[in-house]
């Protein structure tokens, strides 16, 4: 198994713009997103309500796959997991008396803390972070205006590149 950072997927690298054919492996499974996915059954309501804003961002941003499914049903699962301990925490407080009456940390600060972690690590994956989607671009069709506009542009930064070397 390799060491390093883990690749980016392709479809991710397409939304950031940075995606290039001399780097792209060719012969990569290319899954067609797919927009016909269950809720699944072992979500409570909190988990749901993460999994449907989930699906509709990755199906806003045409990157919904079984494999994204997968990974998001594990960020909705830890969501709620997540709100159960805050929950307890809430309930009972952050700390108890241990056995030999010192104060520790109450049992479910440990799995709140797990599950946000765990949450926090799906959801960048999928790019349903604030700090994840800033690295994403998606274009707009105000944006397209074909290759006459795009060379338009390039003409007019050279020309004001130009302009200022002078």
């Amino acid at each position: 198994m390799g060491k390093g950072r883990k690749p980016t997927p392709l479809p991710v690298k397409e939304l950031r713009g940075t995606a290039r054919k001399d780097r792209t492996n060719k012969r990569a499974p290319r899954p067609e997103p797919n927009l016909a996915v269950d809720v699944p059954a072992r979500l409570d309501r909190d988990g749901k309500a993460e999994w449907e804003r989930g699906l509709a961002e990755l199906t806003g941003a045409g990157i919904m796959t079984p494999g994204a499914a997968g990974m998001l049903w594990f960020a909705a699962y830890w969501w709620q997991e997540a709100l159960i301990a805050d929950r307890e925490l809430r309930k009972r407080g952050h700390s108890i008396v241990g056995v030999m009456g010192g104060i520790k940390n109450a049992p479910a600060f440990a799995r709140a803390n797990v599950a946000f972690r765990n949450y926090r690590s799906a959801a960048s994956e999928l790019g349903l972070t604030p700090a994840s989607r800033e690295r994403l671009t998606v274009n707009t069709p105000e944006d397209d205006g074909g290759l006459e506009e795009w060379l338009k542009k390039g003409a007019e930064a050279r020309a004001r590149r130009a302009g200022r070397a002078s």
